[in-house]
Order: C-alpha cells, then sequence, then structure tokens
C-alpha cells in the first residue's frame, strides 16, 4: 500500500528513518487517513496521526514471525486452473444427472448435418447481447426495454452431430465459429449479398470431427429440450502410439458381451477403452499372440467387400509408457488463431488475463482548477467485440502512455477489476465494473493478422430515445446520424466572461432529430476533420456522448470521453448511406459541401409550414411592434443546467436536478409582435438575443433600480426598429399550432437578399459570430461611430473653456460644471 505523508509530519518521519541503522525497517502508523487518489488505496496523514518505527509491540513481534516464514509470504490467492471437462459420449450427456446442471461436459463427435432451413445468425442487442424481437418495424430489446437501432449479427449454426452411441443436436457458438473461419457474420453477409440465403462456408463444418464442449442447462437434464449449446470447438485429439514390437505385451480378445463405456468420467481420453459396434453384439472368437520375437501376425485374408465404417469400440488398452508428445490436436489454416480470454468473462477471482485488443480511445479527467489528472482512460475493444473501461493510475501512466497509439493492436495480460462507485458519473460503458492496470499489467503490440478485431464498436441508441437519457447522467450513449445543415465554427463569450469555441449542428436517422452542440478543442478538432470530408451527406457517429438538456431540448454535447467518427467504416453508416440511396430518407436539410443561398420566409407563410421543416431553422425579416403583457420579464434558471426552475414551498427548485437552488440566474425571456407587408406573429426572445441588443444583463438592470415587478425603460428601446430574425420551427408548432416562435439568433437591420452564408472551413471570428449586415449597414455604423467621437472632443474642449472663463464665481463654476455633464449625457 502507498503511503504518503505532508507537511511537518513527513519531514520527521524522513528524520527519523534516517536515524535507523538496522536493515528491515517496521513501522506502525496510527490514525491514519485512508484515501483514494487516482483509483489506488493510500495512507495520508492527519492532524492525529503518528508513526512508530521498530516500536517494541507485540504485533511487530508476530510480523517479523511470519514474514521469515516462506509459506505466509506466498500468495494464496492465486486461483487454481480450470480443470478440463470430461469426455462423456452422446449416450451419457443424454442422461447427466442433476449434479451437471450448469457445468461443462466434452464429447468427440462427427458432424453430420448443418442445418440450412433455420437462420445462420442472430439479431442480439448490442448492450446485453440477448436477441432482439421486432415490434412495429423495430428491433427492440425486451431485457433493456429499448429500440435498438443497429442490432449485432452473431452466428447460430444448428448442426447434427453423432458418435457411436447416438445423435445430438448441438449449437455452435458465435465466438469460435469466428475463430475457425477468420470472419464474423456481417462479413459473411457482405460476401453472400443476400442475407436471407445460406452461405456455403458454413456447410464446411460438415463430416469433420470435432472435440466439442457443452454447457449443460436444466432444460437438457430434465429432458425439456434436447439441443445442446457448445461453448468450445477443438480438433480430435490424434493418438500416435509407440510402434516398437518388442515393448507390445499379447493380447486376447474372449467372448464377452459389449457394453457401453463406464459412467464414471474418463479424464485421459487417450486411456479411454474403445468398443467396437458389431451387428451380432458379441465379439469374434479370434485367438491372437504377440511376442518378442516375432513381428505382430496380420488376420486370415478375405475377398468380402466390407462396409466403410470407423472402429471406434475395438476393446484395447493404450499402452502408459506413450510419450505425451504423441497425443497433438492438429491445427487447421482456419483455426490457427489461439484462444484467447474476453472481457465478456471477466470474474474478480482471476487476475492473469490476456485478452486482445484495440485501443479506441485515450483521455483523462480534470480537477476543478482545470488540472489534469496524471492518469488517463482507455477505451478497449476485444476480438469478441466486447468492450471496456480501463484505468492507468498515475504511478504506471508514464510507463504505458509512450507505448500506447489510438488504433493500434495489443495483448494485454494481468490486471484488476473494480466496480464503480455507486455515485459514479459519465460511464463509458453500461457496466459495473472497470479495469484497472497495476504493476504486474503487460501490454505488447500485436501484428493485424495475429487476430481479428476489429477497429470500432458501438451500443447505438435510437434518437427518439434520447430524451428519457438526459435526465440521467450515469452513463454516457453512443449515436449515429446525419449530419444537417450548419453553422460554421464560432466563438463566443459565455456568462462568465471567458471565450469558447462552440459548433451546433443537427443529426437525423431519418425519423428523429437531435440538436449536437460541441465545444471548445473538441469542437475545433470537429471542424478540421469535417474539411477532409470526402462523401456527402456527412454520417457522423459520436461514441461516449452525454445527453443533456437546454431550455428544455435535449441536446447532445461532449465530454472527457466523446469521441467522433466521420464516414466511418462502419455498417451502421453503411445502412444509412443505403437509406439515402434508397430515398427511404429525406435528404431535404442533410449538410452538403456546396454553399447555400439565405432562403427568407414571409410571416403568413410560417404557420403553413409541414411536418419536414419540424426542428428546423428559417429566416425572416421583421419589425418589432410591441411586447405582449406578461407577468415577468425574466425567468429565474437553474446554475447547474440553466432549466427553469419552478417554486417549491417559496424556493426556486430545479426539476431536472432534483434539487433547490439558493440563487438562482434571472435570464430574460421576452414576448413581443413582429410583424412584416403579410402579417404578424408571436416570438420569443430570451437571454442571449436580449443581451444582444442592449448590452445588459438582468442583474444590471436590477442595479440600477429597476424593480421586478415594473417592465424596463431600456427593453422599449427594442421596439420599432427592423431585425434579421432566425427563428426555430419547433413540433409544438406544427402539430399543436403553438402562435409562439421561439428566436435563436437575431441581428438588427435588414440582410441582403444575396448573401451567401460562409463555406463549412471558415470559422467565424468573435466580431463576426452575428449574421453579416449589408455593406451600406456598416459604412452606416462606422460614420455614426466618427460624429459621436468627434462631438465628444468638442464637448470636452467647451467644459474646459467654460470653467477657464468663469473661474472666479463658485456658483458659475458649479453651473458650468452642470452644464457640461447634461450636454455629454
Amino acid at each position: 500500500m502507498n503511503v504518503t505523508f505532508f507537511g511537518d509530519l513527513a519531514v520527521e518521519f524522513a528524520n527519523s528513518v534516517k536515524a535507523i541503522k538496522d536493515d528491515t525497517i517496521t513501522v506502525i502508523i496510527a490514525s491514519a487517513k485512508v484515501n483514494e487518489h487516482e483509483g489506488i488505496i493510500c495512507l495520508n496523514n492527519y492532524p492525529a496521526t503518528r508513526f512508530y518505527l521498530n516500536a517494541k509491540h507485540p504485533s511487530v513481534k508476530k510480523l517479523k514471525l511470519r514474514m521469515s516464514d516462506p509459506a505466509y509470504s506466498a500468495n494464496h490467492l492465486e486461483p487454481l486452473p480450470e480443470q478440463t471437462p470430461p469426455i462423456f459420449s452422446v449416450e451419457d450427456i443424454k442422461k447427466l444427472p442433476k449434479e451437471f446442471i450448469e457445468k461443462k461436459v466434452r464429447c468427440q463427435i462427427t458432424v453430420k448435418k448443418v442445418d440450412e432451413k433455420s437462420n445462420w445468425y442472430d439479431n442480439v442487442c448490442t448492450t446485453c447481447q440477448t436477441e432482439v424481437t421486432i415490434v412495429e418495424g423495430r428491433y427492440r430489446c425486451i431485457l433493456c426495454s429499448r429500440n435498438v437501432p443497429f442490432p449485432d449479427k452473431r452466428f447460430r449454426i444448428a448442426t447434427l452431430c453423432n458418435d457411436t452411441t447416438g445423435i445430438i443436436a448441438i449449437i455452435f457458438p458465435d465466438d469460435e465459429i469466428q475463430r475457425i473461419i477468420g470472419k464474423n457474420a456481417f462479413e459473411v453477409e457482405d460476401e453472400l449479398g443476400d442475407e436471407n440465403k445460406f452461405p456455403l462456408l458454413l456447410k464446411n463444418f460438415e463430416k469433420k470431427d470435432y472435440v466439442i464442449t457443452l454447457s449443460i442447462n436444466e432444460r437438457n437434464v430434465n429432458k425439456t429440450s434436447n439441443i445442446y449449446r457448445a461453448t468450445d470447438i477443438s480438433d480430435p485429439v490424434e493418438v500416435l502410439g509407440n510402434h516398437s514390437p518388442p515393448n507390445l505385451a499379447a493380447v486376447s480378445l474372449t467372448e464377452e458381451p459389449l457394453v457401453t463405456p463406464a459412467k464414471a468420467p474418463v479424464l485421459n481420453p487417450a486411456k479411454a477403452p474403445i468398443v467396437e459396434n458389431t451387428n451380432n453384439g458379441t465379439a469374434p472368437d479370434i485367438q491372437c499372440s504377440i511376442t518378442t520375437d516375432t513381428s505382430p501376425p496380420t488376420a486370415n485374408s478375405t475377398n468380402k467387400v466390407r462396409n466403410r465404417v470407423k472402429k471406434n469400440d475395438v476393446r484395447c488398452e493404450m499402452e502408459d509408457d506413450v510419450p505425451l508428445g504423441k497425443f497433438k490436436i492438429l491445427k487447421t489454416d482456419k483455426m490457427a488463431t489461439k484462444k484467447y480470454d474476453s472481457f465478456s468473462a471477466l470474474t474478480k477471482t482471476k487476475t492473469h488475463w490476456k485478452v486482445p485488443t484495440r485501443v479506441m480511445n485515450l483521455w483523462r479527467g480534470y480537477r476543478k482548477t482545470g488540472e489534469p489528472f496524471k492518469g488517463f482512460n482507455l477505451l478497449l475493444l476485444d476480438h469478441k467485440r466486447a468492450r471496456i473501461h480501463a484505468f492507468v493510475p498515475y504511478n504506471l501512466a508514464e510507463e504505458f502512455e509512450p507505448i500506447i497509439k489510438i488504433g493500434d493492436l495489443y495483448l494485454l495480460e494481468n490486471f484488476n477489476i473494480q466496480h464503480y462507485k455507486v455515485d459514479e458519473k459519465f460511464r463509458c460503458l453500461r457496466m459495473d465494473f472497470q479495469i484497472v492496470f497495476n504493476e504486474e499489467t503487460e501490454l505488447n503490440r500485436l501484428e493485424e493478422n495475429v487476430v481479428n478485431v476489429e477497429d470500432c464498436c458501438f451500443d447505438f441508441f435510437d434518437i427518439a430515445e434520447l430524451p428519457s437519457l438526459s435526465k440521467q447522467n450515469t452513463y454516457l450513449t453512443d449515436v449515429v446520424g446525419i449530419m444537417e445543415e450548419h453553422d460554421p465554427i464560432r466563438r463566443i463569450k459565455n456568462c462568465n466572461g471567458v471565450i469558447q469555441s462552440q459548433m451546433i449542428f443537427e443529426i437525423t436517422d431519418g425519423r428523429s432529430s437531435v440538436r449536437v452542440t460541441l465545444w471548445d478543442e473538441f469542437a475545433r478538432n470537429f471542424a478540421e476533420s469535417l474539411k477532409e470530408a470526402q462523401d456527402f451527406p456527412v454520417i457522423l457517429i459520436l461514441g461516449c456522448a452525454r445527453v443533456t438538456t437546454w431550455s428544455e431540448q435535449v441536446i447532445l454535447t461532449n465530454v472527457g470521453a466523446t469521441n467522433f467518427y466521420i464516414n466511418c467504416n462502419h455498417r451502421s453508416v453503411n445502412e444509412l448511406r443505403k437509406l439515402l440511396a434508397q430515398k427511404k430518407i429525406s435528404t431535404k436539410s442533410v449538410c452538403s459541401a456546396n454553399k447555400r443561398e439565405m432562403k427568407y420566409y414571409k410571416l403568413d407563410n410560417i404557420p403553413t409550414l409541414g411536418v419536414e421543416h419540424a426542428e428546423s431553422q428559417i429566416f425572416c425579416k421583421v419589425k418589432m411592434t410591441a411586447f405582449q403583457q406578461v407577468k415577468s420579464w425574466f425567468q429565474p434558471t437553474c446554475t447547474s443546467c440553466y432549466s427553469q426552475t419552478v417554486k417549491v414551498e417559496g424556493q426556486d427548485t430545479c426539476t431536472v436536478c432534483q434539487r433547490v437552488v439558493l440563487y438562482a440566474d434571472d435570464m430574460f425571456e421576452l414576448y413581443a409582435i413582429a410583424s412584416d407587408e403579410t402579417g404578424s406573429m408571436m416570438i420569443i426572445l430570451q437571454e442571449r438575443e436580449v443581451k444582444k441588443l442592449i448590452g445588459k444583463t438582468v442583474s444590471d438592470i436590477t442595479d440600477e433600480g429597476n424593480k421586478d415587478d415594473s417592465f424596463p425603460t431600456i427593453l422599449n428601446t427594442i421596439i420599432g426598429k427592423e431585425y434579421t430574425l432566425k427563428v426555430r420551427v419547433q413540433m409544438d408548432n406544427i402539430l399543436k399550432k403553438s402562435e409562439f416562435y421561439l428566436v435563436t439568433d437575431i441581428m438588427p437591420g435588414i440582410l441582403t437578399e444575396g448573401y451567401q452564408q460562409p463555406q463549412l472551413s471558415i470559422p467565424h471570428p468573435i466580431e463576426s459570430t452575428d449574421p453579416q449586415a449589408s455593406k451600406y449597414t456598416i459604412i452606416l455604423i462606422s460614420t455614426v461611430f466618427f460624429l459621436k467621437h468627434l462631438i465628444c472632443e468638442s464637448m470636452y474642449l467647451y467644459s474646459i473653456f467654460t470653467f477657464l472663463q468663469l473661474q472666479p464665481s463658485s456658483s458659475a463654476c458649479t453651473n458650468a460644471t452642470i452644464s457640461t455633464i447634461n450636454l455629454n449625457s
């Protein structure tokens, strides 16, 4: 265990250790504080902490005595190796008692037939690996109670197998089929071109011998199911005997009835008695003897035609002195891949694991001060498409970080399993545990041809189900969608006065859409990568994104674990691209590489917009005519999630965060009437838009003495002027015919018709985050500023002149000063 002392106690401890001349130092630490620093348990000092070096205490004597015993210091927690399951015949497997429920057995069989009529794959949930069902035309996982937009495909081959004692139906597992044929179900489907056809590649299992490991369930024992599931497939053991005649002993066969092998499991298959399956049930009366002086005799010759049958039941005993090297499992090219552990089968009782893994992402957490932690996190993917969150502690960061590269393949060995804390937030996977590197962990690079590990894997959620996920912050979410038209990256000043980079756009899956807001360095990296996109419309995968709400709208945003994939070579992207080609997804609002011209809508046309415009942004040119009389011109909002609070027992309460907000932020919310030559409509102006027009916040206005219940006069300066508005058409406006439209951006003045939106690759500077005005408006504004500066200078000279001219009279001086102030105002 790590111990870290601070302050005076650390100095005192260091001096005390130097003063001790003994080779072995024992220390007693009393009243220490147990902490966890970056995933590692450690001891720290507290004001009450004390230490005792080589103390004369019974515990010290016992410790020294125990340390001298080699057996005490041995690692007794090392788990015992798993025993090889026993081999049974098919007949015995069908008669297994209840003691074998949830246990494994093996059998050596021949695949007689691969069933082509049953489906050769299962569609399974990407979270729990349970088979999904189709509900209202969509894949749905009953166990997770959610839709699965792009389920995983797993091999499911039904086979009829036999040995000399009977026939058995076995389902071959997905991971073993992948290992043998070197392809997954998606690759086979792509080569086949039609998922309804049965792949001929899977017929290659027929007429081959295997040693199959079966998992026995309760239904198999109770005889309610005669279908067995395999967990492991191996080539049969080839017995190469010792052919030295001098070492053979005499063999004699008597007329004894043939019996089934003993019920007790045979641990060594090489020594199992083999009985010939004859028609008359008894062995022929053949006398033979083998001596050391002659070669083995041959049987009497005959010209009788005999059937080709496998003589697996000839009773004979294997010699005890056959070398172990003579028993081997033949490896074919298809089965050359080693068998590795998987993240899907981790248990805390074992620490020695060997998992081939690809690094999907690397990130660090940050302290409240903004300083990054030294330890870092990894998102790993193995050969069975199982992902895991790994943490590298600070004391191992310098060892592993230089050798880790995102996208490369490694062999990971020896690590610990650690369960998450109950209140731990933003988990990148829906799991209860993560793995932690330790001093015994090894990470070695693998060549790509050693094992087949996909480049990426995701657990996608349906965009329509994101609102329910926005109410929790325990798990992050993977989402895929088509990028709609968007604005370039821009720089804004947040409520704390800090300048941030921001990029806002929407993605859709053809049925639903969601807003995406990216921030700072992540937004800048995304904007740069977007320039290199070759295929349009762009299909985006956001991995480990946070689902939250802003102003009652569901949005996706980035956190430390978030990563993006633009036009990734993934089956979900290919499926969406196929739907676009088949015109099953509307392409009216998806982004393209060309510039787009700004389109203005007349106010009388906006209420007639259809469902295809839902959640879209439109532009209009209006004149602000009046404010609607409402109870308040601002709304208190939560300081954490910026949702509007409600009064509960006289206190501002956030229903999203489920907490009382002691000092809520007051933000503008104005209801106004805008009009043009075709009509008028009701609009809502919120904090950002109002602050842009008047240059003040709600707190600034209240500090000037304005009461909360009185409408500020400065807001009346907005009325009677022309503006260019960017309005969001919400679903309530279309379905419920709500007459209030939310303004998402505003600019004083009218933009020219010929305005072209900048290209996607051109970022907006801070001064041009707003829509750009026409050339004449800019010239007019510049002229006004010049005249204002000239008038101020003139009034300043006039005030000095008046002050000097009226110096003898103090009252005149006072009057002159007051006049100057009035003129300046």
